[in-house]
């Protein structure tokens, strides 16, 4: 069966156009953690049940480093409770880490989402078999692995490991009257909303605004705001992933290795990386950084799911050792790049062989992901100054 014969797009060519405006739905607050209703009263079960839930995962990653094993493309598939929607640009080529221009973007749910990624994967694997054009690769293989270990953060696993992370941070703050935590994002950037600063915001989320108030001034954005000793803090670098782990290298570099920074050096064995997802491999050995010190141990790195295995991955000179994407954002290396050559390929030999441009192939539905944090604004709890539950201004004003 062709591509073309199930995907939406060519079935429905007029809404390649449509134009549709963000949707702030997954903007929206998630609660405590720890408090459930049902029809209208307290459940108190559930919501012990989420207070050891938290507890467990806190723990989890305090200890080992990650809670759980990220779930199977097939498990979500099976799960037609993924309304949510996104949006995303049905193009002939990757966008790679740039804005799509609106009116070009198509909206569906994840589901839908999933459902034809997963069909266009199957049907591009077996149509290119064996053809070698990605870095020596047999491109058949290298779809094939995407389907069968593809990691994938959907908004249902956003939203849970967000949670744990918020989780272990109140965690290691319980820990001591003495303890604090400062979250550093966007550190040399500018302009829109990276994924750091979003992550942030969202483990924010997670907590109540009495828990805010009880941590405020406990957890701050600048190292300069940090007042615990070394043995008493925490500097975490958070993301969604980290799959070259070249953004978190070059922020950590340039507080290590920049003089103005020299004071906070002394917090080196206080840092670490906190992520939704990361491959065990990186768990298990750390983040490689460069740093002014002789001592330039990797950067801890804990993630509240664990990637699995792409042993295909480990043929290509980055070796990231996994597949991951997500709905909020579609990764580049190992996933949509590998993706976008096979389009590309199947084009040329469409022209080749003479077809129509109505014939031409197109990137799936989650490739060339709109992002909607770089453009919808924060939660009204965020004040205009940029301050966050009573957190300090979150740049670095240095």
């Amino acid at each position: 069966m062709s591509i073309h014969e199930i995907d939406p797009i060519k079935r429905n060519p007029e809404t390649l156009h449509m134009q549709i405006a963000p949707s702030p739905d997954i903007f929206r607050g998630f609660g405590s953690i720890a408090t459930k209703y049902n029809n209208g009263e307290l459940d108190t079960e559930s919501a012990h049940t989420n207070e050891r839930e938290a507890s467990e995962s806190a723990k989890k990653l305090a200890e080992q480093g990650f809670v759980k094993q990220a779930p199977r493309l097939s498990e979500q598939l099976a799960d037609t409770t993924r309304t949510n929607r996104f949006q995303y640009a049905p193009l002939e080529k990757g966008i790679w880490n740039t804005d799509p221009e609106e009116d070009v973007l198509v909206e569906m749910t994840e589901h839908e989402g999933l459902t034809y990624l997963d069909a266009f994967l199957r049907d591009t694997a077996h149509l290119l078999g064996s053809h070698e054009i990605i870095e020596g690769r047999e491109i058949g293989v290298t779809l094939h692995g995407i389907r069968e270990n593809l990691s994938f953060i959907g908004e249902k696993e956003y939203t849970e490991g967000a949670t744990g992370l918020g989780a272990y941070w109140r965690h290691y703050l319980d820990l001591s009257p003495n303890n604090q935590i400062c979250v550093i994002t966007e550190i040399g950037k500018t302009g829109r909303r990276q994924s750091d600063t979003f992550l942030l915001e969202r483990v924010l989320q997670t907590f109540t605004e009495q828990e805010r108030e009880v941590y405020a001034g406990r957890i701050v954005r600048r190292l300069q705001d940090l007042e615990a000793e070394p043995d008493n803090a925490k500097v975490i670098y958070p993301d969604d992933w980290s799959i070259s782990g070249a953004q978190i290298r070059n922020e950590h570099f340039m507080i290590m290795t920049d003089e103005r920074y020299a004071e906070y050096w002394r917090y080196a064995d206080s840092m670490e990386v906190n992520l939704l997802i990361s491959p065990s491999h990186r768990i298990v050995h750390g983040l490689p950084v460069e740093s002014a010190l002789e001592d330039r141990r990797p950067l801890p790195v804990r993630a509240y799911f664990v990637a699995h295995d792409a042993p295909d991955t480990a043929e290509t000179i980055r070796n990231h050792f996994a597949h991951v994407s997500g709905t909020h954002s579609s990764v580049d290396y190992d996933f949509e790049k590998e993706i976008a050559g096979a389009v590309e390929f199947l084009n040329a030999e469409q022209e080749i062989d003479g077809a129509s441009d109505s014939k031409k192939w197109i990137m799936p539905p989650l490739t060339n992901i709109f992002r909607k944090y770089r453009r919808v604004p924060p939660e009204t709890w965020i004040g205009t100054d940029g301050k966050i539950a009573g957190l300090p201004s979150h740049r670095e004003q240095r």
